[in-house]
Formats: structure tokens, sequence, C-alpha cells
């Protein structure tokens, strides 16, 4: 409903290669971000105007407090997102580590390909990086890309200046 009701210039600050690192849709997004303005917009008019009434303070002040939590409600939901696609680069960033020495490993001590060790590196790893690189690497064997450019494609849709080095 959000997305399409809502004026494009709301969504511009979309926070997209977070969301991308983090596998959250956007309707999901966009869904959390309403959601908590709501909440905010019924739940502290409802509670403000309860106390309002019971302790005699002007009915303004309320309303004050309604506008200001419905904005940092608005904002509220993309420190989450930040804050959590922060810790996953740093896993990320660790098992990327990991990564590049299974495949040099795979190069130097199993005398295969380049490919064939990108595939089999990945394939080790059991985390979501190693999941997600491992999708994006057998995918490019289908499609006939190099692997390390559907890395850097995978690196420039979330955000991820380490795996771009190593596809460079």
């Amino acid at each position: 409903w959000s997305a399409r009701h809502l004026p494009v210039s709301v969504w511009r600050g979309m926070p997209s290669t977070d969301l991308q690192v983090l596998g959250i849709p956007l309707r999901s997004y966009y869904g959390e971000k309403v959601g908590a303005v709501l909440v905010a917009l019924i739940g502290v008019p409802l509670v403000g105007g309860l106390y309002s009434l019971l302790m005699g303070v002007p009915l303004v002040v309320p309303a004050l407090a309604t506008m200001v939590m419905g904005a940092v409600a608005w904002l509220l939901p993309d420190r989450r997102i930040a804050q959590a696609a922060g810790k996953a680069r740093v896993e990320f960033r660790r098992a990327l580590s990991a990564y590049v020495d299974l495949v040099a490993l795979g190069r130097a001590a199993g005398g295969i390909g380049t490919r064939q060790a990108m595939e089999t590196g990945a394939g080790l790893g059991r985390s979501w990086p190693f999941e997600r690189m491992g999708t994006v690497v057998v995918r490019s064997r289908y499609s006939g890309v190099p692997p390390w450019d559907a890395l850097a494609e995978l690196a420039v849709q979330q955000g991820l200046p380490e795996l771009e080095d190593l596809s460079d």
C-alpha cells in the first residue's frame, strides 16, 4: 500500500545496499517504516491525551509530542537497518578472508582452475556470506559471465568494497 500511495520523494533516502546485504525485501522495509509511524501516531496521542486530561496539561503538549515521535518513528527503522547492515558487513569481511584462503589453497594445492577453486571454496563454508558468494559464482557459470564479474556485481549491489577488490 505505502509503495503505491505515498509519493516517491518519501522513499528517496532508502538504504538499498543495506537492505540488499541483509536480504530484506523492499515491501518489508516500507511496512516497517509505515507501521512504526502509525504506532506513534496512534499511541502517543492516546497516552498523551489521557495524561493531559488526568494531570491538567494542555492538549498542545501531546500534539507536539505526537509530531516529534512520528518523525522519530520514521527514522528508527533506518537506524536499525544501518546497524544490522554494519554487523553483517563485518561478518562478510571475516568470511571473505576465509574464502580467499580457500580459493588460494584450491589453486595451489589442488591444482584446479580459478572458476573451480572459487566454486569449491564457496561450497565449503556454511554461513550466509559463503552461500551468497557460492550462489553468485555458480549462477555465473550458467550465464557465461566470469565469476569475478559476478562477484563485482554482488559487491556493488550490497556495498561491499572488499569483495569488489577481490573481484578486481
